[in-house]
């Protein structure tokens, strides 16, 4: 990959997310905060041939303010990445943001996938709408409260995991180091909403 490849995750975590995609089997991932295309490619990796993947970032100009202005997503760069990957699933990079999701995709997803600036004022928004539109796993970035965090004064989400309009969800927050963290949500088992 070249030198300009960044991610969130570890390749033990991409790994993760890869084996966690086999698992669900999932007919349309979709993934909110593209980068690179690194987790998209992660994702990808474990979808077949009749599953399709959608990833939206806000791309160059998003970064131009306060407090992103170490982050480089290129949606040009994304789309050769994911090019270069070979993936057996179909596969979209778009620009826009999470409200273009919420605003105008009309499908159930099976997957979702959040790797955008993840705190609580951003997550709980796209957590309460997409409680009733994802069918089997959430797989957030992050976790805890990091360094970014704190010298930002931004509240970390974990709290929002345990609110009432998420009760159908099992989570766990997975820490690599005191870094790097990745949570999971599974919707329960005996929850008949789909």
């Amino acid at each position: 990959m070249p030198k300009t490849f960044t991610s969130s995750y570890s390749i033990a975590q991409q790994s993760l997310i890869t084996s966690l995609v086999q698992t669900v089997n999932p007919s349309f991932v979709l993934e909110i905060g593209t980068q690179q295309g690194s987790s998209s490619i992660a994702l990808g990796k474990g979808m077949s041939s009749d599953s399709k993947l959608i990833t939206y970032d806000l791309f160059e100009e998003s970064y131009e303010d306060y407090p992103y202005f170490s982050t480089h997503a290129n949606k040009k760069l994304a789309e050769q990445n994911l090019k270069k990957a070979n993936l057996l699933c179909d596969w979209e990079v778009r620009k826009g943001n999470y409200k273009h999701f919420l605003l105008q995709e009309q499908e159930v997803v099976d997957i979702l996938h959040v790797d955008i600036c993840n705190h609580l004022g951003n997550l709980s928004p796209i957590l309460r709408f997409c409680e009733s539109k994802v069918t089997s796993m959430i797989i957030l970035e992050g976790g805890g409260h990091n360094d970014w965090q704190r010298k930002h004064k931004f509240v970390p989400y974990k709290s929002s995991l345990n609110q009432n309009y998420l009760c159908n969800w099992e989570h766990v927050t997975i820490y690599e180091g005191s870094h790097r963290a990745i949570t999971i949500m599974s919707r329960r088992k005996n929850d008949s909403s789909f």
